[in-house]
């Protein structure tokens, strides 16, 4: 998993650098399956990057976990159980980094199709806890992805909670700032028309089958609850 750790260090390292816009988006299907995508932008990074990091960072990588847990089998197969169930939830994700130097282009992409919304939150939660050791800077980016989603029949509904590291940790804290200017945007679609949602920061679109919400980075950090609501479809 040392090509995973070293891809969430280098978010975390981006994000302390430059001013990001994340973008998280769901598309759900009427079956109560749905895909996901998290989109870390970092274009404005590719300013600034000095030489030195421009010759060891990832260019274009796919990494599918479906692949990579087959490969560490062997490896993995000497895990508690727990820790095997644990990384057996990662099979649906894949984790992109693009990077494009003439065109100014650099992102990370987190995504992945699930069969329902509790497969989705076991993926974040096992993703947040990959090379989670004391001493690795990626262990702050569970930030990024602290969220719980339920989708089922009409009723679609995120809860957010704001990390502990955050809470707790003055290093952590000092990273807010360093948001200042990049934006968190997220896109809902849904199967059917939007009869009614909870939170007043949500645009829905002409054809009412979608919603948006785009909040500062740095409030979205600091109070990841305002992302939070309830959506009910009609019927």
């Amino acid at each position: 998993m040392k090509s995973i750790s070293k891809i969430l260090t280098l978010c975390y390292s981006i994000v302390l650098l430059v001013s990001c816009s994340i973008r998280e988006e769901i598309t759900f299907n009427p079956e109560g399956n749905l895909t996901y995508s998290y989109m870390i932008d970092a274009g404005e990074f590719m300013k600034i990057m000095p030489d030195s990091l421009n010759k060891g960072i990832y260019k274009d990588t796919l990494i599918s976990f479906n692949n990579l847990l087959t490969q560490k089998k062997d490896s993995i197969s000497k895990l508690s159980l727990e820790n095997q169930k644990k990384l057996e939830a990662l099979k649906p994700l894949f984790i992109k980094v693009h990077q494009d130097e003439k065109k100014g282009e650099f992102y990370v992409l987190i995504y992945g199709d699930f069969t329902n919304s509790a497969s989705l939150n076991s993926a974040l939660d096992a993703l947040n806890s990959i090379d989670n050791s004391k001493n690795n800077p990626s262990k702050n980016m569970e930030f990024l992805t602290n969220s719980t989603f339920h989708w089922k029949g009409n009723v679609f509904s995120k809860k957010s909670v704001k990390s502990e590291s955050l809470k707790n940790d003055s290093v952590a804290q000092s990273i807010l700032p360093l948001f200042t200017g990049g934006t968190f945007k997220t896109i809902y679609t849904f199967p059917k028309e939007i009869k009614k949602v909870n939170n007043s920061s949500a645009v829905i679109s002409q054809d009412k089958k979608s919603l948006s919400m785009v909040f500062d980075a740095t409030e979205y950090l600091a109070a990841p609850q305002k992302t939070d609501l309830k959506v009910e479809l009609v019927k």
